[in-house]
């Protein structure tokens, strides 16, 4: 089968493109590109093989619900702040990594304990987004950067079809 493009309209973004990769090494790949305030944001579902017209559809109701789903996503990063050593280690990790000419440009501070967390969240932007079909469930991964220009090491956080957070990862 040979590569081809389907035009979509979503709430969130209007008209969009995906682009359907049929790479039989891969099970290919189909990517949506959309435009959010000037940035621009990749949906990625990964071996399109395997949506049916019913994943398509979640998929695509994900996409719609992008702002609520990275302000849940934000929230729950906030409020586990405190209480999930994960997050904490991701956040802390970037004061190690970083001097403090850098930590100031970011953080605002250069010291870890004078950090405004829900300043630090806002400053994530918002992510691209990795749908995946596993155990015939639709499973979503949004990666979070502080500072993409200054360190890869991003939070990865898992999502279900229903935007529930399952588990949130520090990525190095």
């Amino acid at each position: 089968m040979e590569d081809f493009e389907i035009e979509l309209i979503t709430k969130c973004f209007g008209k969009v493109i995906m682009s359907v990769s049929n790479s039989r090494r891969d099970y290919g790949n189909a990517f949506i590109s959309a435009n959010y305030h000037g940035k621009e944001i990749i949906f990625n579902l990964n071996h399109p093989i395997y949506y049916n017209k019913e994943k398509l559809n979640i998929c695509l109701g994900i996409i719609d619900k992008y702002i609520e789903l990275d302000k849940i996503i934000k929230q729950e990063i906030l409020e586990k702040f405190s209480s999930n050593n994960i997050i904490n280690q991701y956040f802390e990790s970037q004061f190690g990594l970083l001097n403090d000419m850098k930590l100031l440009d970011i953080f605002g501070v250069n010291n870890f304990n004078d950090m405004d967390i829900k300043n630090c969240i806002n400053k994530f932007g918002y992510p691209f987004l990795d749908f995946n079909i596993i155990n015939n469930k639709v499973l979503v991964f949004a990666d979070y950067f502080i500072s993409p220009e200054y360190s890869w090491e991003y939070l990865h956080v898992s999502i279900d079809e229903y935007l529930n957070v399952i588990d949130i990862l520090h990525n190095k």
